[in-house]
This record gives structure tokens, C-alpha cells and sequence, in this order.
């Protein structure tokens, strides 16, 4: 089983593959007051809503246009793992670097992947 663990407070994503971790990710941003990230301890990757390239239709980004949400993988209320600024808080998504979401993007695939997002 696939699994992604994101542990807010100590800032690290543990990747695991049957339990084992096989990536640990440190540099990534979370929601900002007022558009926190949901918490919870047993979700998953929406297998319906994965896409390479893929634009906001609630965010602009700074030019007026759709923002852009590169290697998306949605999880919970429109929120997604997708690549952006990991220095700038996100409306909710987990902003990764460019290759941590495309690396996370390619390892989920199509399979089922369990998530869980919590303050510790």
C-alpha cells in the first residue's frame, strides 16, 4: 500500500511503500490562516482528479490568469499536493518543489495511495 503522511508541525512528508519509507520531503509550504489544510488521518488520492497540468478555477495567479498547479494530485475540498512556491503558504494545497511533484506525481501513478495530514 501507497501512503503519504504529512506531519505539519515538524515539516516533513514520509512517502512509504508497504510501510517502508521511500522518500521523506522537508521543503514544502501548507495553507495560510484563514485557508488552512484539512487535517485528517485517513484519506487517499481522488484517482479521479490527477493531472500533469492542471489550472485553478478559484486562483488567479499574479497576471489575472488561472493558477497554474503543476503534477496536481487532489486529496481533500479541492485541495491538492502540486507544485508551486514551498516558501510561500498555499489557500490549502501543499506546495512542493518542482521535482518532489513531478517525483510524487510519477510514483502514485494510477494506484490507490492513502493519505493522512496531521499537526505533529
Amino acid at each position: 500500500m501507497k501512503q503519504i503522511d504529512v506531519h505539519i508541525v515538524s515539516k516533513t512528508i514520509d512517502i512509504s511503500l508497504d510501510g517502508k519509507i521511500v522518500k521523506i520531503i522537508t521543503h514544502f509550504s501548507t495553507g495560510r490562516q484563514g485557508h488552512l489544510t484539512p487535517r485528517f488521518d485517513h484519506g487517499q488520492i481522488d484517482p479521479k482528479l490527477r493531472f500533469a497540468s492542471y489550472f485553478s478555477h478559484t486562483y488567479k495567479d499574479k497576471n489575472g490568469k488561472d493558477a497554474a498547479m503543476p503534477f496536481a494530485l487532489f486529496f481533500k475540498d479541492g485541495c491538492a499536493f502540486h507544485a508551486g512556491n514551498p516558501d510561500l503558504p498555499s489557500h490549502g494545497c501543499i506546495h512542493l518543489q518542482m521535482d518532489d511533484a513531478h517525483w510524487l506525481y510519477d510514483w502514485c501513478g494510477h494506484d490507490p495511495v492513502g493519505v493522512s495530514i496531521k499537526d505533529d
